[in-house]
């Protein structure tokens, strides 16, 4: 058994070796006292350096978050501002609609003719779009999700749990009638990810709905984050310390590695720097000291940095400096206060000893003064544990034994306060249990406390109830199998104890089968193996995803349109310098046979096919928007009121009613592009009115301003507006949709190629223009083309007079087909010229530099090997500045051949041209020069 111990004696022998102690200490503290002072000078140097040191990186770093914070602040103006103006241009297009059919259409026709402007308007790459809800939370317009439209989604909530639809409609309720709504969405390409969105919703009363399109600021800020950090990598401190920014994700944006990723760059200590950086940003702001890595110039060094971190980016921005210097001057305080340190110990130490002696003959007396009081509060402990005894405090002669009686009565009081708390802690476990029971409840996901053995639900909050259809009674009567529309696997993930269940399908009380999404934890209740699990409804979110496999699928059948259009464009050009060979060919034959040889007629049908086919590849160059040929203001209502007079000589059992506007504008058109888009408009009209009907005609002056301009694809300004419509028997949603796609046609097989329709809106789009259709089945059909309006007045049409006109001269023609040069040359020398050929550019400058007498005129081929002809056209130009080029191509007067015509050249021949064609447009060069060329 171990030896026990005397209080009394440890108490004396304690107080002794506290008085040697205390020598020692007292001592310890006279030498100490120095080198605390110099730890204090050295804690108040560092202090100082670094809190004026903190205050330079703070006010740095706060600076560049200003400004920040300030470009931010600009970008949700710009927002607020583009958001606002694209939804009051759509109340406007919603107004004009109204206004121009309320005294003609049905209300239901106007609120389908608004439907469909407001729905086809989209823009920044098909992200921004134009919704519409009535006021009674009914879904009007919903392009990203037409499937919506027609279903109330007045109770629908955003990402953060708001009823988004009800805020929309309080505002539209304002006094205003309009305002900015704020609330967090999914991007499309960030499914899952809540981004805050600000739109503007304005009230148009004339249909009792709220129209309205909102914006990502995350699309706002792009800019603005490169111009912050084009500036930041600019800026240097007051002690030529740089600016660092950073992601969340460690990627560096300015600074060190600027591009790279440095979140396992480590420190001396070996700990990562940017991670520390992160941490403190994450917090808000802070500092954060560290060693300088291996490696660096500076390696070893300590450095102090400032980082502020800005949330709603994921960045963080700090700067730093270096704070060794300080360090020096400490180390010179520290060997000074050593030596003094030596010289005071000795003469302190025999002082100190008399002391120590006078303590220990005290601490004597006092160990007889404490014996009797520790005899006193051992008879109190004895018998404190069956009664309620207490000491009375003045008996006791030292004070802290005082404090101890004291503190022995209030253990006792304590004891008794205790009981009572037990008893008070038992009901606030009660309470507690009831907060938890109110928290299950208000859960919007539909939980299940279910038994792992039988699968048994043992509870489930109200969620659940709603969501199946159920009373709570009746699922605590139920297992989890009997709500799952596959229960074996239902039963089996039960078994497994499977925590997460992406995809189930399970059955409401109405036998409505349902996707669900499960998330479990398995726990031990009441003795037993259960499992908590939330099931969510994901019906909405599987639909999104069907909706957006849809556009992606369309996205790429308009990529691929975009293939074949260049690859008929190309087709075309080749089988137009094809046709040209024939075309020459045949001409100069029967011009030497004669009409009445008896080919004759042979040779003219040949001539006619090669007409029909350059008909076709006129089409082909429409549907690639390849088909305004030789440009020039026209005067739409002449040519109008041509075409139709020649459709209503041979379709009498229509009726045509025209209306024209005053003082209608021109605009910039190939004459004959345009008489083949309205000759196919006129041609479909009459196939929808077999046995007769009413066409009407329209054109007028338009002002199109940039929103509504927007949503048709085009630039703001003066417009011409070309309205065909009929009263035959339209179409449905389906075909509407599809008219203007190559080959598709609603024709028997042999009555069309379904390339009309599809060249029609290649050829104004080519124009810079845009054709849209309205239909209804039963109700007509009703085509709208808007045309840009030309600055110029229109040019007359002046017929090529009916002789072929001759002349003299030297002409070089440049084509790299052989057929095309051989034809070409022999037609020159029909028509009185001295021809000359080339098969390059090369070629044909060597021929025109080395002429003499000179070249009159150089007829050009568009497209050749080696030097284009955009090149050699300037070359030409350098030789002679007052060369006349004549510009010939299978393509169409478009992109490179245009650039050459408003670089000067004289004129432009598209193949396959006739002799005659050849001749006018020769002689209307050459008498538009100087006169050095005779006319025959």
């Amino acid at each position: 058994m171990k030896k026990q111990k005397s209080l009394i004696n440890v108490y004396v022998h304690s107080i002794t070796l506290f008085s040697l102690l205390f020598v020692l200490g007292v001592g310890y503290l006279e030498v100490v006292q120095p080198l605390n002072h110099l730890k204090t000078k050295s804690a108040e140097i560092r202090k100082d350096y670094l809190a004026s040191s903190k205050q330079t990186l703070r006010s740095e770093v706060e600076a560049v978050v200003s400004y920040i914070e300030h470009k931010n602040s600009l970008a949700q103006e710009r927002l607020k501002s583009e958001v606002k103006s694209r939804t009051l241009e759509a109340h406007a297009i919603a107004s004009y609609i109204y206004e121009a059919n309320k005294d003609t259409a049905s209300l239901e026709t106007i609120k389908k003719r608004v439907h469909d402007a407001l729905f086809a308007a989209t823009w920044d790459d098909g992200q921004g779009y134009y919704f519409v809800e009535d006021m009674a939370g009914v879904e009007r317009v919903n392009r990203n999700n037409p499937e919506l439209e027609g279903s109330s989604i007045i109770d629908f909530k955003d990402g953060t749990g708001n009823f988004l639809v009800k805020n929309i409609l309080a505002t539209a309720r304002s006094k205003t009638g309009e305002g900015f709504v704020s609330y967090h969405w999914n991007r499309p390409e960030n499914p899952g990810e809540q981004t805050p969105k600000t739109s503007y919703v304005k009230y148009f009363k004339p249909l009792d709905w709220v129209i309205g399109n909102g914006k990502y600021l995350v699309d706002e800020e792009r800019e603005i984050k490169e111009e912050i950090l084009a500036r930041i990598r600019k800026i240097e401190g007051q002690a030529g310390n740089y600016i660092f920014v950073g992601t969340w994700k460690g990627l560096s944006l300015a600074g060190p590695n600027q591009g790279g990723n440095m979140l396992q760059t480590p420190g001396a200590s070996g700990a990562s720097i940017v991670r520390e950086l992160i941490r403190v940003s994450r917090s808000g702001a802070g500092f954060v000291s560290y060693g300088m890595p291996k490696g660096h110039r500076q390696s070893g060094s300590q450095k102090l940095s400032y980082a502020v971190g800005l949330p709603e980016w994921q960045w963080y921005v700090g700067t730093g400096l270096y704070v060794d210097d300080m360090e020096k001057a400490i180390a010179q305080m520290q060997k000074k206060t050593r030596n003094n340190i030596k010289a005071f110990f000795i003469h302190l130490f025999f002082v100190l000893g008399l002391i120590c002696s006078l303590i220990w003959l005290f601490a004597h007396f006092l160990a007889i003064k404490l014996k009797n009081n520790i005899d006193m509060f051992t008879g109190f402990f004895e018998k404190a544990a069956t009664q309620g005894l207490s000491i009375d405090p003045d008996t006791v002669y030292f004070s802290e034994f005082r404090s101890l009686a004291r503190s022995a009565n209030t253990m006792m009081e304590q004891r008794r306060i205790a009981w009572n708390a037990l008893e008070k802690s038992e009901e606030a476990s009660r309470a507690s249990e009831e907060k938890y029971r109110t928290l299950f409840e208000l859960e919007s996901d539909a939980i299940f406390l279910i038994d792992n053995e039988k699968g048994h639900i043992l509870e489930t909050n109200g969620a659940a109830a709603r969501l199946y259809g159920y009373g709570k009674d009746e699922l605590s009567r139920m297992r989890n199998t009997d709500l799952s529309a596959e229960p074996d696997k239902t039963r089996q993930a039960t078994l497994d104890q499977v925590k997460q269940v992406p995809i189930q399908h399970h059955r409401k009380k109405d036998g409505t089968v349902f996707p669900v999404e499960i998330m479990a934890s398995h726990i031990v209740w009441n003795g037993r193996e259960a499992q908590v699990a939330a099931v969510r409804d994901i019906s909405f979110r599987m639909e999104s995803e069907k909706h957006r496999a849809r556009l992606e699928e369309q996205l790429h059948q308009a990529q691929r349109m975009e293939a074949l259009g260049t690859l008929a464009g190309g087709i075309a050009h080749d089988f137009n310098n094809l046709l040209m060979g024939i075309q020459g060919c045949a001409a100069m034959v029967l011009r030497k046979m004669g009409d009445a040889h008896p080919y004759g007629e042979k040779l003219k049908a040949i001539q006619d096919h090669v007409q029909d086919g350059a008909g076709l590849t006129k089409q082909l160059l429409g549907f690639a928007r390849e088909g305004n040929y030789e440009v020039k203001p026209v005067d739409l209502k002449e040519l109008i009121a041509h075409s139709i007079h020649l459709f209503g000589s041979a379709r009498k059992e229509i009726s045509i009613i025209e209306t024209y506007g005053d003082d209608l504008w021109a605009v910039e058109a190939d004459t004959g592009q345009m008489k083949q888009v309205l000759l196919n408009l006129f041609v479909n009209a009459g196939q929808a009115m077999e046995g007769g009907g009413q066409l009407r005609l329209g054109i007028e002056n338009l002002i199109l301003e940039e929103k509504p301009a927007a949503a048709l694809g085009l630039k703001p300004g003066p417009h011409v507006l070309v309205t065909v419509s009929d009263s035959g028997s339209g179409m449905d949603e389906a075909t509407r949709q599809r008219i203007f796609e190559p080959f598709f046609t609603t024709k028997t097989m042999g009555r069309g190629t379904g390339l009309g329709l599809a060249s029609v809106y290649g050829i104004i789009r080519s124009h810079q223009g845009m054709i849209t259709v309205q239909s209804e089945e039963g109700r007509g059909t009703t085509f709208f083309i808007h045309l840009p309006a030309s600055e110029s007045k229109a040019v007359k049409e002046i017929q090529a007079p009916p002789e072929l006109l001759k002349g003299t001269g030297t002409v070089l023609f440049v084509d790299d087909e052989a057929m095309v040069l051989e034809v070409g040359e022999e037609m020159l020398e029909i028509l009185g010229y001295s021809a000359l050929t080339a098969t390059n550019g090369r070629a044909a400058l060597d021929f025109f530099e080395s002429t003499t007498p000179g070249i009159d005129l150089v007829i050009l081929d568009l497209v050749m090997p080696g030097m284009n002809s955009k090149e050699v056209f300037q070359r030409l130009k350098i030789l002679d500045p007052k060369v006349k080029v004549l510009l010939s191509s299978g393509y169409s007067i478009k992109g490179q051949a245009n650039e050459i015509m408003n670089q000067g050249c004289n004129g432009f021949l598209q193949k396959p041209f006739t002799l005659e064609a050849l001749a006018a447009k020769i002689r209307e060069i050459l008498d538009d020069g100087d006169g050095d060329m005779v006319r025959t």
